[in-house]
């Protein structure tokens, strides 16, 4: 059985929802994005099932903890899951910390499994492709992957995260990088060089992608996202290996975590800025721009910046081997002058 939305190819899903949820028992929803709407129009009957015996009604959204919602989709989310949480503390909105595309529906017995989300558009409008799963294998694989899904650890109550308003904006840690401009460069030659690969596919929530990480709880005790431009370097052993490689020193002896500290001079249209860095995490294996230089912000503005203003990247959007491909450089240059100062470029 297959759903379209067009008329000619199996009609729209909507219809067969609706009229399935009228009569359900057990509603589990994965999807990447809701609609605002249809959660309203909708909201009577996921009540109404909610408060049957045994009735479970559990709606997991995947993509907004990063790219935000509109304040009437917070209000529509926050009303429905307190009236839900009310009724039974099981039911109610889930949020994925880590990101979550698929669309799947599972009504009492029935599965279904496409590309359409829990909205107006995706069960009506657009064009999709959704099919009840008949088959009973596949069943109780996607089955046994909701459970999967709810039983993360990155999976959390609606009222445990702080989601991003769509419009509010990305503060910058500086004016640019203007508060650390200089006259020049250090005076030397440069002593020793190396490149540092960027293995951005290998590592899809760190690095340079730390925006993707599940975030951190506020001072409120929720989660939220970790600022855009934050982000560090991660290198690999042999990095470290090589003799450019900046200096640090164990913190406690017998454990891995080390730490350290350098300049990095970078140029920039013409102007020369110097950022304090330093080396820290398990072996130092992590470079970043240091408080004293407006935090980890300053160098994913430098980085994340230029591949902007390259028009490879856009906000919010996860950096790829392929937008560095296209950039024309996957490497950090490093290149020192003595044990503190170094030239770096990107």
């Amino acid at each position: 059985m297959l759903f379209t939305n067009e008329a000619k190819h199996g009609g729209n899903f909507k219809t067969k929802f609706t009229s399935t949820l009228k009569d359900a028992n057990s509603l589990t929803i994965a999807t990447g994005y809701f609609g605002a709407s249809l959660i309203e129009e909708l909201k009577p009957a996921l009540l109404r099932l909610s408060k049957k015996k045994s009735g479970q009604c559990r709606i997991l959204i995947g993509m907004i903890y990063h790219s935000g919602i509109r304040a009437k989709q917070h209000l529509t989310l926050t009303t429905l899951d307190k009236a839900l949480r009310k009724i039974n503390p099981n039911n109610g909105i889930y949020i994925s910390l880590k990101e979550y595309h698929g669309k799947i529906y599972h009504i009492d017995d029935d599965v279904y499994l496409g590309s359409s989300n829990f909205s107006e558009p995706g069960f009506k409008s657009r064009w999709e492709c959704t099919a009840k799963i008949t088959d009973e294998k596949t069943q109780d694989a996607t089955k046994e992957y909701l459970d999967f899904l709810f039983s993360q650890e990155t999976t959390v109550e609606l009222s445990e995260v702080d989601l991003k308003a769509t419009t509010t904006p990305i503060l910058k840690p500086s004016k640019l990088l203007e508060d650390y401009k200089v006259l020049e460069f250090p005076k030397g030659p440069v002593i020793a060089e190396m490149q540092i690969k960027l293995r951005v596919d290998k590592q899809l929530a760190s690095s340079l992608n730390l925006y993707f990480d599940k975030g951190r709880k506020n001072k409120n005790g929720l989660y939220a996202p970790r600022p855009w431009y934050e982000v560090e370097i991660t290198t690999s052993k042999e990095d470290r290996e090589h003799e450019c490689y900046p200096i640090s020193e164990l913190k406690t002896v017998g454990k891995n975590s080390r730490y350290g500290e350098f300049n990095a001079f970078i140029k920039e249209d013409d102007n020369v800025y110097k950022l304090k860095m330093t080396v820290a995490s398990d072996y130092g294996k992590a470079l970043a721009t240091s408080e004293q230089s407006g935090g980890r912000q300053t160098l994913g503005r430098y980085i994340k910046g230029k591949l902007e203003a390259s028009g490879y990247l856009k906000k919010n959007e996860r950096i790829t081997s392929e937008i560095l491909d296209a950039y024309g450089r996957d490497y950090i240059t490093l290149k020192r002058i003595d044990n503190k100062n170094y030239i770096l470029e990107f």
